[in-house]
């Protein structure tokens, strides 16, 4: 087989070349250890704030670019269209997005938790049968609707039997002091919030089906061409595992800051996380009830194959007792 011929560049095409990078045509070398990271304004987010808090990105070797977002469900539309490099976001956005054709695939969880993302209603002994025919809010495209999705069947409803009502996070605590809805699916601290804020009493119910989980997911295609850089980055999140571990007040005091919860607010809700950089049958699991949720709505036109959306081989090269995938995986 011929070779194609060498090239040789003149200083005419080397002066070209830096005045395209310099225009924005070529992204610099520098990039290789640059990473854009797109996650969720949450709790869920912890070993994020901590990795950044402690510097063990740049201890790491990388220039990591915090990109916040809201909700994870954003991050992760980021990260489909090129603004960012990676993201975290809890399942359900990543199972969507297989069903639009996106071709992601999770590299790790950060977090579970089984009473973080649940439901809370107006009123003395209300109860979930009590919602037929009444307003609910919840930011469709979450993990949050899918949560609400489970507590309506278990208690004989479908999203037919109530008024759906997409809400924006932000606008999410003034819809329901404005009693625009009778319930909301949201997760803490904004439960605790919407509580708070209520003239009357309410109820918070979570599923006891359900195990939330937040991953670290980049397009299929980075997890081998970046495979340099994500080491990186997930060394970085192991480094901010072991130091929660170790300085449990100091990192709950770094997710305080970062999030601006009071302490003694954030003190409740924290027992009910779990921070480990993992990949466990949990994931699997969850991933698959929604893909059945998904297909019985009508809302995937294809079979999931849900084993496709993980990509252990990383994380299982750095730290093969993290990886406890019962599968092919």
């Amino acid at each position: 087989m011929r070779r194609p011929p060498v090239a040789i560049i003149g200083l005419g095409a080397v002066v070209a070349l830096a005045g395209m990078v310099a225009i924005g045509f070529f992204t610099p070398t520098r990039g290789s250890r640059t990473l854009t990271l797109a996650y969720p304004s949450l709790i869920s987010s912890a070993l994020i704030y901590v990795a950044e808090d402690r510097g063990f990105f740049t201890q790491e070797g990388m220039e990591v670019v915090l990109q916040p977002h809201s909700v994870g469900r954003d991050a992760v539309r980021s990260l489909v269209e090129g603004k960012a490099d990676a993201a975290v976001a809890y399942e359900t956005p990543l199972l969507r997005q297989a069903c639009d054709g996106k071709d992601l695939v999770a590299l790790a969880q950060l977090h579970t938790s089984e009473r973080n993302t649940g439901l809370i209603l107006r009123g003395t002994g209300a109860d979930i049968v009590s919602l037929k025919g009444k307003a609910v809010g919840v930011p469709r495209g979450t993990n949050a609707e899918f949560v609400l999705q489970q507590l309506l069947r278990f208690h004989g409803l479908t999203f037919r039997d109530i008024i759906v009502k997409d809400i924006p996070l932000p606008a999410s605590l003034e819809a329901w002091e404005k009693g625009e809805v009778q319930a909301l699916a949201l997760w803490n601290p904004i439960l605790s919030d919407a509580a708070q804020a209520a003239r009357e009493q309410t109820q918070t119910v979570f599923s006891d089906v359900y195990t939330e989980s937040s991953v670290l997911m980049v397009r299929s295609e980075d997890s081998a061409r970046r495979r340099g850089a994500l080491e990186r980055l997930l060394h970085a999140f192991k480094r901010a595992e072991r130091f929660m571990g170790e300085h449990p007040e100091e990192g709950r005091a770094i997710v305080q800051r970062n999030l601006k919860i009071p302490p003694e607010q954030l003190a409740i809700f924290w027992p009910h996380f779990d921070f480990h950089v993992t990949l466990s049958n949990v994931l699997m699991s969850i991933l698959e009830n929604e893909a059945a949720w998904f297909r019985d709505q009508g809302e995937c036109p294809f079979p999931v194959q849900t084993e496709m959306l993980i990509d252990p081989q990383l994380l299982r090269s750095m730290d093969p007792l993290a990886v406890t995938l019962e599968s092919k995986l």
